[in-house]
């Protein structure tokens, strides 16, 4: 993980996710990894293959296009985390177009302490 990665998760508070961009054995041009930062409680509570309810949104305003990802693991509403993407920021847009065409989300747990 990055310098600058780590830094940012250390930065956030617990129950917060960020995605970002990652090389993978089988994906070596990358594909959006979305990592969240939980205490090792709730951690436990997602379990190793939860299921995943998923809802996306599109707000535009005159500045920016923004596109909310929200996903709740486990029908847990203690579980549910969000991330923001903005069509006008180049990494974000990145991330969106990677997503079109990724065939699998992959999430990252990161215990707090450990981060």
């Amino acid at each position: 993980m990055s310098k600058i990665l780590t830094e940012a998760l250390l930065k956030m508070p617990d129950g917060t996710m960020i995605p970002t961009i990652a090389t993978l054995p089988d994906n070596p041009i990358g594909e959006v990894v979305f990592i969240i930062k939980e205490s090792l409680h709730y951690i436990k509570k997602s379990g190793s293959e939860p299921s995943i309810t998923i809802r996306n949104s599109i707000i535009e305003t005159d500045d920016a296009l923004g596109f909310i990802n929200m996903f709740m693991f486990r029908d847990n509403e203690d579980l549910l985390y969000d991330c923001w993407l903005n069509y006008n920021n180049e990494i974000s847009r990145r991330m969106l177009k990677s997503l079109c065409t990724q065939n699998r989300l992959m999430f990252e747990y990161r215990d707090s302490p450990l981060c």
